[in-house]
């Protein structure tokens, strides 16, 4: 994969992270999956975050209660009508089934991840409207970058599903499956990096099912497939600044005031090379900006 972007790049990845070892759809991998860090008996809860027994399921032989935890799509069974079958692969994707208290797990449904204005009233860490769901800062880049993986992992391939980012909000589906939006979750990829516990996390999923998310190894690679349609920092430096104000395409970013002659910031089709408006570019366009005029009088 190294070298490639786009298209290319998704297919390399494609490539490397297929043929992946089914498992069964069954509780024990994510007790191994989501050990919590504070106690080998307990798994974390992906939303709440909640460091809880992994004996108190709901299900698994156990009653529900308001506390217990189940297993979360992050990607929606609905969105693709992937099931759990382990033919269709997906619904038992590892990297992309967590732990989560059941009624909150409830609350998120299938719908779409993005930035939402109300907080949901048990896990008030997230938020939650009719259309979205937003995760906690804690593990927005986590569940941004299982997404990615998602959308590289399963392409129809025979049995599989197809399953597509887009940036938009998305319904349930019996056959293509998209979830949205894809530019929230590109940005919360450069907002939630990867930390320790996500790295530990990929290495116990490889251990179970001999495949690593590509996202997690090399947060890079997100720029670099979806760059071009959700980067508003379109110079790569890292930061929103001013020069990002730039038209995609824009040829360079400059502050250089002898040629950035719209004082714009960008080096682009936009420069007023015809600095005296004569509709010719020739040696009176020579006159640095902030002349009082461009003149062909001698005198």
């Amino acid at each position: 994969a190294y070298g490639l972007t786009g298209n290319a790049l998704h297919s390399a990845l494609y490539e490397i992270i297929r043929n992946h070892t089914v498992v069964s759809y069954s509780w024990d991998p994510l007790r191994t999956t989501d050990e919590a860090p504070d106690n080998p008996a307990n798994v974390t809860l992906i939303y709440m975050q909640r460091s809880q027994s992994e004996n108190n399921t709901c299900g698994d032989g156990n009653t529900c209660t308001s506390e217990s935890w189940n297993r979360e799509h992050l990607w929606p069974k609905s969105h693709g009508d992937f099931g759990t079958s382990s033919t269709k692969r997906a619904g038992t994707d590892l990297h992309a089934l967590r732990p989560s208290d059941n009624t909150v797990n409830s609350a998120r449904g299938n719908k779409d991840f993005d930035e939402v204005a109300t907080s949901h009233g048990e896990c008030t860490a997230c938020g939650s409207s009719s259309d979205a769901w937003e995760p906690p800062d804690a593990v927005k880049g986590d569940i941004a970058r299982a997404m990615f993986y998602m959308d590289v992992r399963y392409n129809g391939y025979g049995n599989e599903p197809n399953l597509t980012l887009v940036d938009s909000y998305t319904s349930t589906s019996s056959d293509d499956g998209q979830l949205g939006k894809l530019c929230t979750m590109y940005q919360w990829n450069f907002d939630d990096p990867v930390d320790s516990n996500e790295l530990s996390r990929n290495g116990r999923v490889y251990s179970i099912q001999s495949n690593r998310n590509p996202f997690v190894d090399n947060p890079s690679y997100v720029g670099e497939i979806w760059g071009s349609e959700c980067d508003a920092d379109i110079d790569a430096d890292g930061v929103l600044d001013a020069s990002d104000s730039c038209r995609q395409g824009s040829t360079d970013w400059t502050s250089n005031s002898t040629t950035d002659h719209d004082t714009d910031g960008c080096q682009d089709s936009n420069e007023d090379t015809d600095d005296d408006n004569d509709g010719v570019t020739d040696d009176f366009d020579d006159c640095a900006t902030g002349d009082l005029g461009w003149t062909s009088n001698s005198t």
